[in-house]
């Protein structure tokens, strides 16, 4: 009864014709596609194949200087996240003991 996405940043487009199940993925899903510099909106819409770019979304991001490893990293090692991570998100890691080495 609701809408939901799959996000992935547009680096996940180059091995997009590689993913298990893509047509079923997309029947329960939109795909929503973060667009961060250098790389523009064109550049991006270039990347997803013509068959499936009604069914996706692109999102505008700000540039972030840290990658998701990173994070998880620091998580692993019980380094401060604050700044990076909403608190209900890190709550919620806690609660759950993700992301522990």
């Amino acid at each position: 009864p609701a809408d939901y996405w799959f996000i992935v940043g547009a680096d996940a487009l180059k091995d997009l014709d590689k993913w298990k199940q893509l047509d079923r993925l997309l029947k329960l899903t939109r795909l929503a596609v973060a667009v961060r510099p250098p790389l523009t909106e064109t550049q991006v819409v270039s990347r997803i194949p013509e068959r499936i770019r009604d069914l996706v979304d692109l999102v505008k991001m700000s540039p972030v200087d840290i990658a998701s490893f990173d994070i998880r990293d620091r998580l692993a090692r019980q380094k401060p996240v604050a700044p990076l991570l909403p608190d209900r998100v890190i709550d919620y890691i806690r609660q759950n003991d993700l992301y522990r080495s």
